[in-house]
Formats: C-alpha cells, sequence, structure tokens
C-alpha cells in the first residue's frame, strides 16, 4: 500500500515536470522563432508592436528582403535596417511600414509595387535616395516625412496621385521634376523643404514657392500654401480658387495678412491654425463653411466680420485667439459649437444670435475679459465649463428658456456678484458655481438667495433636479 502511494506521488511528480518542461519549450520557441509563432513582436521605440504572421527576418548579401512591406508598422522603429529590398510579389508598400528606421540608407522598390501609402516612410531619417519604379500610380500622405536626407527622389510618368505633406520636412531636397500624369498634387508637399530651389511641374520650372502655389491652386481649385510657408508674410489666394485647404496656411509664423478672392466659397479645417501673426482678415460673403480650428491660435487676430452666408461656427474656430476684442456673429448663425472661443482673453462683449439653441461645452472657457453677453431666449441649455473662469462677468441673466445647467457653467467666475435663474429650470449640476466667491445675490422665481447653497435648496424643493459632479 504505501509503495503504491509513493509511486503514483511520483508518477504525478513526473507528469507536472513534463507538462512545465513543454510549456516552457513551446514559450521559448514562439519568442525564438517567428515563422512557427500566429504573432511576433517588432521592436517600435519602447513598445512591442505585434504584427500577425510576421515573416521571420531574411538578409541575402546584407540587404534585407522586406518580405511583410504591405502590412500597416512591419518593420516600425527597426533601426537594425540599413539596406532593404521589397521582394517582386509585394503590389504596395503599406501604411507606415517603415516609419522610424532612422538608418534606413536605401530602398529597393519592384516594379510589381503600384502605391506606397501614407507614412511609408516617414521619419526615415538616413534615408539618401528613393527610385520609385514607373510601375507606381499614387504615392500617399506624407510617405516621406521628415527624411531629411533625402536628396533625390525620381517620381515616373505613371505617377497619378501625390498625397498632401508627401515630401515635407525633406530638407535636403534641392530639386524636383514633377510628371505630367500627376493630376492630383497639393502645393504642400514640400512644405519645410528648406533647400528646395527648384520644382518643375507641366514644362514649368518654379523657383519661388508663390508661383508653384499658385499654379497649383488654380488647377485644383484649392490654396494651399506651399514649401516655405514659414518666411510668408503677405498672400494672395488665386482668383478662381473655391476653398482654403486642409492646413492650407498652418503654422505660417510670419503672416500677417491674406488676400481671399471672392471665388472662394469654403474655409477648411485648420486652414490658418497657429499663425499668430496674422492680424487682419476679410471673409467674402460667398463662404458657406468655416471649418474646425480654422483660426485657432491666431494671437494677433483683433477683429473679424463672419459674413451672412455663414450658419455655423464649428470647434475651435477661434480658439486661442488671444488678442480678439470684436467678433460680429450674423443671425445666420444657427450654432457655434464647444470650444469655439476658449482662451479669447480680449473679447469683452459678443452677441448670441437668436437662431442658437444651447450655449455649447467651453463655449467661452477661460474668456477673462468678457464682461458682458446677452443670452438670447432661444437657448434651452449651458453647457459644461461654458463660461469658465470668466472672471469679467459682473452680472448675468439666464432666460426663461433654459431648462438645464452643466457642471462647472460659471466655474471660477470670480467677479460675478448676482445672477437671474431661469424660472423654467428642470436640472442643473452642483458645481455650476464652484469657485464663484463674490457670488451673493441669486435670483430664482422672484425670491433672492444670498448664497448657492440656499438657492439649490430652493431649487429642489421646486422640483428641480441637481445632478452632482462625478469624476
Amino acid at each position: 500500500m504505501y509503495k503504491s502511494k509513493k509511486t503514483y506521488i511520483l508518477t504525478i511528480t513526473l507528469i507536472i515536470f513534463i507538462v512545465c518542461l513543454g510549456g516552457y519549450w513551446l514559450v521559448n520557441r514562439m519568442q525564438t522563432n517567428p515563422a512557427d509563432s500566429k504573432n511576433t513582436a517588432v521592436k517600435t521605440g519602447t513598445q512591442n508592436q505585434y504584427i500577425p504572421n510576421l515573416q521571420e527576418d531574411k538578409f541575402e548579401n546584407g540587404v534585407f528582403i522586406a518580405a511583410d512591406a504591405d502590412k500597416w508598422g512591419a518593420y516600425d522603429g527597426r533601426s537594425d535596417l540599413t539596406e532593404a529590398a521589397i521582394p517582386d510579389s509585394i503590389t504596395y508598400i503599406g501604411h507606415s511600414t517603415f516609419k522610424n528606421c532612422v538608418n534606413l540608407k536605401s530602398i529597393i522598390i519592384p516594379n510589381s509595387v503600384i502605391r506606397i501609402k501614407d507614412y511609408a516612410f516617414i521619419h526615415c531619417t538616413g534615408l539618401k535616395k528613393a527610385d520609385i519604379p514607373d510601375s507606381v500610380i499614387s504615392i500617399g500622405g506624407r510617405a516621406f516625412k521628415d527624411c531629411t536626407s533625402l536628396t533625390e527622389v525620381t517620381i515616373p510618368d505613371s505617377v497619378a496621385f501625390i498625397g498632401i505633406g508627401a515630401f515635407k520636412g525633406c530638407k535636403s531636397l534641392t530639386e524636383v521634376v514633377i510628371p505630367d500624369s500627376v493630376k492630383t498634387i497639393n502645393a504642400n508637399i514640400f512644405w519645410g523643404c528648406t533647400s528646395l530651389k527648384s520644382v518643375t511641374y507641366k514644362g514649368k520650372v518654379f523657383t519661388d514657392y508663390n508661383e508653384f502655389n499658385n499654379y497649383v491652386s488654380k488647377l485644383s481649385g484649392t490654396c494651399v500654401c506651399a514649401w516655405k510657408g514659414e518666411a510668408l508674410i503677405d498672400a494672395a489666394v488665386p482668383e478662381g480658387c473655391t476653398a482654403i485647404g486642409k492646413n492650407g496656411f498652418y503654422d505660417s509664423k510670419s503672416l500677417k495678412s491674406v488676400v481671399i478672392p471672392d471665388s472662394v466659397t469654403s474655409i477648411e479645417y485648420e486652414a490658418f491654425q497657429d499663425c499668430p501673426s496674422l492680424e487682419s482678415i476679410n471673409i467674402p460673403d460667398k463662404v458657406t463653411y468655416l471649418g474646425e480650428s480654422v483660426f485657432e491660435n491666431c494671437a494677433s487676430l483683433t477683429s473679424i466680420k463672419i459674413p451672412q452666408s455663414i450658419t455655423a461656427i464649428n470647434e475651435r474656430t477661434f480658439k486661442g485667439c488671444s488678442g480678439l476684442q470684436k467678433i460680429e456673429i450674423p443671425d445666420s448663425v444657427a450654432s457655434i459649437s464647444k470650444n469655439a472661443f476658449e482662451d479669447c482673453f480680449s473679447l469683452h462683449s459678443i452677441n448670441i444670435p437668436d437662431k442658437i439653441t444651447a450655449i455649447s461645452d467651453c463655449m467661452f472657457f477661460n474668456c477673462s475679459g468678457l464682461n458682458e453677453i446677452t443670452i438670447p431666449n432661444s437657448i434651452t441649455s449651458i453647457g459644461g465649463s461654458a463660461f469658465w473662469k470668466c472672471t469679467g462677468l459682473k452680472s448675468i441673466v439666464i432666460p426663461n428658456s433654459v431648462k438645464f445647467i452643466d457642471k462647472n457653467a460659471f466655474e471660477f467666475c470670480s467677479g460675478l456678484t448676482d445672477i437671474v435663474i431661469s424660472d423654467n429650470l428642470t436640472g442643473i449640476n452642483k458645481s455650476a458655481f464652484n469657485g464663484c466667491t463674490k457670488l451673493k445675490k441669486i435670483t430664482y422665481k422672484g425670491k433672492v438667495y444670498a448664497n448657492p447653497e440656499a438657492f439649490f435648496q430652493a431649487a429642489e424643493g421646486c422640483g428641480v433636479k441637481i445632478e452632482y459632479l462625478i469624476d
């Protein structure tokens, strides 16, 4: 009996040992032999990015064979790669495939490749030359962005499309020939190419960014600032352009004035964002669309008139316009989105059109100079942090149309002394008046309360739902 029990224990112990040993072998094999595992890790900076079914690394005569060049981020951050060749089984170079391969100096692209996708070689700072075969029909957005050592690039006659910022920040490029086959192109494909002396396109040689910009703008109908935008002081959008494109004059630090022709009907996303020297701008009457963040951080902009053709002010349109003192909003505007006037410190007063039904979240966030505002009877709600730290406000009347006041709506309005609350209020967050240290007069349903707590008790007694801030 004792012997049998001892044998049993030894058998169980042996089985456990074998199972553990087998598990250790399997895990080790998966880590050291990527070809036999379902997933393998590719080092990306300080992290590991897992790519399904990644091929085992293969070198021929010291040249890396990029068998997975069509997979998203396949070789992201591979600092060990200096030369690479893409096999002719690949039809496109994937999104971010060679991103951050900072020591990659040369790449062989076969004739099987027809597309180079967005960000394919972004931040390949060691790449000196890119021979693009005549099978390629499109070069994606920011495909070669910040390839700072790239001195030469060949764009074949097969290419029809070059995406936004394709060669942005290629500071060593001196001249480029764009074939006539290219039908879709943005002027800012060469943004930040500070050594670029000439661009040849459609039989013309451009040595000035404005000339190239204007020519491309006329062809496409969309104006986008070009390769040395940081030195731009005065600009004129070409006649006939119907739009100022996404990031059109983005980060033009020296830009002071822009002339926009009547042909323009759309000013798109971030068109003038981070133009701190821009002092004035005239928006034509035919413009029907202003994209998000159009004038964000235009700190020198002091006044602006919005035409009647505009029906909406989008998110962050004037955020960070710290010098903005006056803005005329027409009655045609039916919506103003969140953060629209955030950090407009110099804005003293503003008219809100009667078509607006809500004060959006953070609409006047940190507008410390705002000392006068009339909320129209069309407003039904006041969003979270809408007037956060509007320290210049001393009094405010919330009309009876307002039914809800969200969290932190008037938080840190330290100059606010009296407020009239809507009689028809159905809900309010208890954090609405946090930090309003001078608030001593709150009028609600004909009665005056000396502090927020007394008002909240009275409002709750009238059936108003008191909400509490939840982090």
